[in-house]
């Protein structure tokens, strides 16, 4: 008795021995074998698959973007297409804020210069128009020149607003003299016009004042 189950014993001992070789010769293969897939890109690939799904969704989400951004600023352009916006003589500063992206047209004229009389007019001021592309938000600065002063007297007369030349006291009796009127410009920075020569780049456009000389 004490034989056979000494040899049972030991076939359980070997059964068990060939058990645990067998389970490390199956965690040895199995290393190898996620080793091998990641040497043949096998996880490389599915990564590079993933990322190109994502790529692919942000190059949609770009478009997309786009697409919307286009319709934002197609509708804005129509809603603005044909709008004109009037300014008239204040005596001081006007600002404008621009509402959308787009080729803007501007006119403006100078001032005119003091009459002699309601018969005797003073000279117009100049006219200029133009074209410019402006972007949403940006600030233009509007200064309209104000009109000359003349009554037919030999007085003193001060220009118009921004930079219309003044008349000067005459004594002689035989001379009468008008105030200038003041140029009209629109500029990106704000000043009067006499302010902005070291930044002429950011006068965008300038319409000089008229006046009326009678001797």
């Amino acid at each position: 008795m004490k034989k056979i189950s000494y040899t049972n014993n030991k076939n359980a001992g070997i059964t068990l021995i060939a058990l645990i070789i067998t389970i490390i010769i199956l965690l040895i293969l199995t290393g190898v074998t996620i080793k091998a897939l990641k040497d043949f890109s096998f996880f490389n690939k599915t990564k590079k698959a993933t990322g190109d799904y994502t790529n692919s969704q942000k190059q949609e989400e770009n478009i997309l973007n786009n697409y919307e951004n286009e319709i934002a600023y197609s509708e804005t352009k129509t809603k603005y297409k044909g709008k004109t916006w009037n300014f008239d003589y204040t005596g001081g500063e006007q600002v404008f804020q621009v509402p959308a992206d787009a080729m803007y047209q501007l006119e403006i004229w100078g001032a005119q210069g003091g009459s002699y009389s309601e018969a005797i007019l003073g000279g117009y001021g100049g006219y200029a128009v133009g074209n410019v592309k402006l972007h949403k938000d940006d600030k233009l600065y509007i200064n309209i020149g104000g009109k000359g002063l003349g009554d037919g007297t030999h007085g003193y007369r001060a220009g118009g607003y921004n930079g219309g030349g003044n008349a000067t006291s005459d004594g002689d009796g035989n001379t009468r003299q008008s105030s200038g009127g003041g140029a009209t410009h629109i500029a990106l920075l704000s000043g009067l016009l006499s302010t902005l020569e070291k930044n002429i780049n950011d006068i965008i456009i300038v319409s000089g004042g008229g006046r009326r000389w009678i001797s």
